[in-house]
Parts: C-alpha cells; structure tokens; sequence
C-alpha cells in the first residue's frame, strides 16, 4: 500500500526562511513522503491545521536578536489553545522565548500541539530585478522581521530609501518577490530577505563590500520556527 502523503503548510513561500527551516526538519525526517503547501501567513497555517487541510504547520514564533514574539505569529494565535510538553517548554525557557501566547486562549478553542522548534541561522541579502540600476530604485520591501533586524544597517546605507512591509501574500517576503517578478510591485524596488529568492524569483543580488555577510545588523541571528499539528 503506497504510503500516505504527510501535508505540511509553512508560514512562507518558495525560497522563504520558513522554506529553509521545513528543508531542516526534513533532514531530519528522511523517508517521510511530504506535500509542501505555501501558505505565507501564520493565519492560514493554524487554521489549515484545524480543519484538516495539512497534517503539520511550520510558523516563526522568535527571533533572538529582536527578544520579541513573531506579532503576526502571535496575534493569530489569539483564536486557538496551545500545548507542548514540558521538556519543549523547558528548551523555550533557556533560549528565552516568551510562552504567554500559549496561555491566551481558553482550553475551549481549537487546540493545536507544537511537538518541536526549528532554529536556523537567519543572513538577510539585497535584491531588485536585474534589468532595473539600483540608483533608480526608491523603496525597499520586506516582513517586518526582516525590517527590524536590519534596522541599522538600513539606516546607515539605505536612509534616503522607502522601507514598507506589504499586505495579504505580500507581507511576506518571498511573496513580494514573486510580486515583483510578476510585475505587481514597482520594479524600481528592493527585495530584502534570504539569498535563496534571488535563485526562485530571477533577482539581481546586491554585492556590499561592508555587508558581506548579509545586511542584518548582528551576525548572531536565528529565528526559531514551531512545528505543529492538530491535537485530536
């Protein structure tokens, strides 16, 4: 009997970090037959799972450079209950990651398990279609994530630049750089997130002599992802 397909959502889209962690967690799991959803928002990756559409969501919940919740992690958390053993708890206690999402709903809502985290390290790089000089470009986009950890390093080199993070599928970044390689962003515009979009999406990178190692503002960046599932 042919195996059953696992079905894993990810918060992000091709090429996203959320990409890369799901790639980790599968070297982990050798074997396992998987169909990969893109569902580039913790919202739909949480709500998937409640109604059976995936067997398993990867979602940001922490940065260790920022100290703070993933806010669009968090604020759709709000509409179910959460739980995770006490040796996960106790691993997001010594990394220093907040659990007070999981205790803000009632154990009346929807419950989903995290059963492990994900940890990569996170190198954030410049990108623009390659037809466009990056003396014609004006703005920059990406997730808010991305934004806040390159902050100073946006404002030392980018400061006569727009930063703005955008909406729907374009909050994230891989979804904006597949908007601006469809032609629905201006394309006098930077892409900032992982190396691996410029690859997915056909975009230029940005060679910075003082940013070699890419344009977030400490080279000790990890973000920590959840891997989840529906508690029947």
């Amino acid at each position: 009997m042919p195996q059953k397909l696992l079905k894993v959502g990810i918060q992000g889209g091709e090429g996203s970090f959320n990409h890369q962690a799901f790639k980790a967690w599968q070297k982990k799991h050798p074997g396992t037959e998987i169909e990969l959803f893109f569902l580039h928002r913790s919202a739909p990756v949480l709500k998937s799972l409640i109604d059976g559409s995936i067997d398993r969501g990867f979602f940001a919940i922490f940065n260790n450079y920022t100290r703070v919740l993933v806010r669009e992690t968090k604020e759709a958390a709000g509409a179910y209950h959460f739980t995770m053993t006490e040796n996960l708890r106790s691993e997001c206690g010594d990394i220093g990651i907040p659990l007070s999402f999981l205790g803000q709903s009632s154990e009346t809502f929807p419950t989903i398990q995290i059963d492990e985290l994900i940890s990569i390290p996170i190198q954030h790089f410049l990108m623009h279609l390659p037809e466009i000089l990056p003396e014609d470009i004006f703005q920059v986009t990406a997730h808010t994530q991305v934004l806040q950890q390159c902050k100073k390093n946006l404002e030392k080199y980018l400061s006569k630049v727009k930063m703005f993070t955008g909406e729907g599928r374009q909050y994230g970044t891989a979804g904006a750089a597949e908007a601006l390689r469809n032609g629905q962003l201006d394309p006098k515009t930077y892409i900032l997130g992982s190396k691996d979009l410029a690859e997915v999406y056909g975009l230029k990178l940005v060679d910075h002599s003082e940013l070699p190692n890419g344009w977030q503002d400490t080279l000790d960046n990890r973000t920590y992802f959840a891997v989840a599932r529906k508690t029947i």
